[in-house]
């Protein structure tokens, strides 16, 4: 039964490897991918945090989307409370009044025309400003958005660098288990061949494979 039982996780443990390739491969894009290497021990000092913060929010295009986003915003401030200014236009026309068409004479019929106008609205039922206002809460809107992006960003990041922290010392620990666990199964290999200190039974061996 213990044997058994080694053998349907180890059948487990394939299945599990064997899916893990396949997500490799589809991340990457490279279907060449058989098998991974060792593991790859990153050494992150604590003082490294707050440039991976950093790092992060330049490498997001979303961020940088976001970014763009809230300066439009605040030039349509501007943008929506322009009707209030004063415009002012300009015209200028050159013509010809001549009932023959003689370019000879055209000159001693020709005129010039130029006009300056400028319009000021005096009461438009403060459309403008309720435009305005509606720009200014669009903008504050987006600019929470964005001010909460990026702490959401930062917030990310810690929670990876604590938990590749938990990780890193998990793994360490996993290791002295795993050479203890080789220890006892040597002992106890040793103790049922030699029939040494007590006698030990098979399924006390068999155990002490299945921990290892």
């Amino acid at each position: 039964m213990a044997a058994y039982s080694v053998v349907a996780k180890i059948e487990e443990a394939q299945t599990k490897f064997r899916l893990a390739i396949a997500y490799l491969q589809f991340l990457t894009d490279d279907k060449t991918i058989t098998d991974v290497e060792d593991f790859v021990s990153f050494n992150i000092e604590d003082d490294y945090l707050e440039l991976l913060q950093d790092n992060a929010l330049k490498s997001r295009d979303d961020y940088e989307w976001m970014k763009l986003n809230t300066q439009t915003m605040r030039t349509k401030i501007d943008f929506d409370g322009a009707d209030n200014l004063p415009i002012v236009g300009g015209h200028l026309e050159y013509g010809i009044n001549n009932d023959e068409m003689d370019f000879d004479t055209a000159k001693d019929h020709d005129y010039y025309v130029a006009a300056v106008g400028l319009t000021y609205s005096i009461f438009d039922g403060s459309v403008v400003k309720a435009k305005k206002q509606k720009a200014k809460i669009d903008y504050l809107k987006t600019k929470n958005y964005f001010e909460y992006m990026k702490n959401g960003i930062s917030l990310e990041v810690k929670k990876n660098y604590l938990d590749y922290q938990t990780q890193k010392s998990t793994l360490e620990q996993k290791k002295k288990t795993q050479n203890m666990a080789e220890d006892i199964l040597l002992e106890t290999e040793k103790m049922f061949a030699n029939n040494l200190k007590f006698r030990t039974n098979m399924m006390y061996l068999l155990m002490q494979l299945q921990n290892m």
